[in-house]
């Protein structure tokens, strides 16, 4: 039993960082051990809600007798009606199993959850006046039942503004924090549906985040681009929905797509002019199922301050992670992805290290890319700038960091000197081409595998990643994390010292486990003036940052100090070579 503990609890830490695919697999493996594990079913039936998966959190969930089962059982068949065509028997069943929670729930949260899953359900099903009876005696979480109340009786200006409260209630607190803000986005975009506002509609639905709600929001998004005739975007939101939840509801929806609208999706020019499908608020997700220079792009996996990151295979059938650049709409833009032009060949050509995540190409036209920043964003969705890059499965630093498992383990700090001496040696690479990379950081450090033990940790080997982003030597900075960027970055044009400095910072991040340097409210403060052109602003935040950065004596290893003082010292020309801090830190791995 203590291995299927362990299982649990491994699983619920994932779950409440939000990993719902790798939560659930360990749920799965605990109930394999012990299939009877009632801890262990409840957490499956709340991994399979969150992620969308309602059938099967229905089967799983309606075995037990909990009030939190209960809930969570409620909420899947609540969500689930949206889906089917029997939703008001569907309704009523989750009424059911919401009252049971009520009444047998020892957990306040999930009590109160209870209730207010009661108060949408009756007001979903026309028992408006029972609802208000509940909402106005228990008092919970009153602006978002209030909300749900008078959309059902068609005050939706009502709906709009009580759910707009909900988004700006900074008092939210605990898990479900997010989930009732992301609940109040999809009140809000149905609400701006029947006021016939459906580019505002999508555009909030579009910044649903939980799994399960955004399968909801996706349903309301479709709804709308068929109010605006925008079939292509129905039928590839609808296929999106597919892809998590399966039901003749939906299929019957999608009948009157034709093969073309789901395999090419040309959608129209109009629909790229709302604000739904601006640059500033631009979902990745339309790309899905989309063919961008002939790789077919599966999903979206993440995004970073500079780009869209996408799954996509190639025609040889092989997976690759695909990168696509955002856009702005300044000449600070255009002279970024001049300079990606050009350089595209010697970018390509250093990701061969073995220490570089591989480029194997890199798209981006330069008149397209003109036109797009003059607001041609159909160009966007059709022929974006991007990297294609080898897929790395293994995860970054950053999620290994994230894992007290391995951080707390005996292998971590050779694994730490390893990582370093892997990026540095990549550096020495990238600096004798004449290019600076700009971000380093550990959430661009990959991992070439995924270790599930700390025993896996001297056998991975480290690549540096986000070669895009890089610039030559004495050009202008394009990207900075300002918790990694050294002092000089607001002022000086790029040099490998750069480089050297974020590598520093990296070091003690990894080492401590805190993201932490004392000059870090004048480093903020001054990338806000830099980005309003205050210079003198600027310089003196900077000149405090020396000041500061000189008197720190960070909190690491002896053997190691020496080294990261020397990287991160406030003067560029006192740091380094990246080929120095590779023979150091060799002789500590």
């Amino acid at each position: 039993m203590s291995s299927c503990s362990y299982l649990i609890n491994m699983g619920v830490s994932l779950y409440n960082s939000g990993k719902l695919k790798e939560a659930y697999e360990k749920f799965n493996e605990a109930l394999n051990l012990c299939p009877n594990d009632e801890n262990a079913l409840l957490w499956k039936g709340k991994a399979e809600v969150m992620m969308g998966k309602l059938d099967e959190a229905i089967k799983t969930l309606k075995s037990m007798n909990s009030g939190e089962a209960q809930y969570y059982l409620s909420l899947a068949l609540y969500l689930y009606s949206f889906f089917v065509k029997e939703q008001q028997k569907t309704l009523q069943e989750a009424l059911f199993y919401a009252t049971r929670a009520v009444r047998n729930s020892s957990n306040n949260e999930v009590t109160k959850l209870s209730y207010l899953l009661e108060v949408m359900i009756l007001a979903e099903i026309g028992r408006v006046k029972e609802a208000w009876q509940i909402l106005q005696n228990e008092y919970i979480y009153y602006n978002l039942g209030y909300a749900y109340i008078r959309l059902k009786q068609g005050y939706a200006d009502d709906a709009i503004f009580s759910s707009g409260l909900i988004q700006a209630d900074f008092t939210l607190k605990g898990l479900d924090k997010g989930f009732i803000k992301d609940l109040a986005l999809v009140i809000k975009g149905r609400a701006l549906i029947e006021e016939k506002k459906y580019g505002e509609a999508v555009f909030e639905l579009q910044h649903v985040n939980i799994n399960v709600l955004r399968l909801l929001a996706l349903l309301y998004e479709a709804q709308a681009y068929e109010k605006m005739g925008l079939q292509d975007a129905e039928c590839l939101t609808y296929s999106e929905i597919v892809q998590t939840l399966d039901t003749p509801l939906i299929r019957e929806k999608m009948s009157k797509c034709t093969i073309s609208s789901l395999s090419t999706l040309n959608p129209p020019s109009v629909l790229l002019s709302k604000p739904l499908l601006s640059l500033s608020s631009w979902n990745p997700k339309i790309w899905v199922n989309r063919k961008l220079h002939g790789y077919l792009v599966k999903e979206v996996i993440g995004e970073g301050g500079n780009g869209y990151v996408l799954k996509a295979t190639g025609s040889d059938g092989k997976d690759y992670a695909i990168k696509v650049l955002k856009i702005g709409t300044g000449s600070g833009s255009d002279e970024y992805f001049k300079n990606l032009v050009n350089e595209a060949y010697p970018l390509v050509s250093i990701s061969n290290n073995p220490n570089v995540v591989r480029i194997y190409a890199i798209y981006a036209d330069e008149l397209i890319i003109k036109n797009i920043i003059s607001g041609n964003t159909s160009l966007y969705l059709q022929d974006p700038p991007m990297i294609v890059m080898e897929l790395m499965n293994g995860g970054t630093l950053l999620d290994l960091l994230s894992d007290d498992k391995f951080y707390y383990s005996i292998y971590w700090r050779k694994t730490v000197y390893r990582a370093i001496a892997s990026v540095a040696e990549a550096l020495v690479e990238i600096h004798s081409n004449g290019f600076v990379h700009c971000d380093i950081k550990p959430q661009n450090v990959f991992l070439t595998f995924k270790p599930k033990d700390p025993a896996d940790l001297p056998n991975i080997n480290f690549k540096l990643g986000d070669l895009g982003g890089a610039v030559k030597v004495g050009s202008s900075v394009v990207q900075l994390t300002t918790e990694y960027a050294p002092l000089e970055a607001f002022t000086d044009k790029a040099k490998p010292s750069f480089d050297v400095f974020s590598l520093g910072i990296t070091l003690y991040v990894l080492l401590t486990g805190v993201i932490y340097r004392p000059d870090s409210r004048e480093m903020e403060d001054a990338f806000n003036c830099y980005k309003v052109n205050d210079m003198n602003c600027v310089t003196r935040n900077v000149t405090i940052a020396k000041q500061k950065l000189a008197l720190w004596d960070p909190n690491v290893p002896a053997e190691v100090k020496p080294l990261l003082k020397r990287m991160i010292d406030p003067d560029p020309l006192k740091r380094p070579t990246a080929k120095e801090v590779l023979d150091q830190i060799t002789r500590l791995k």
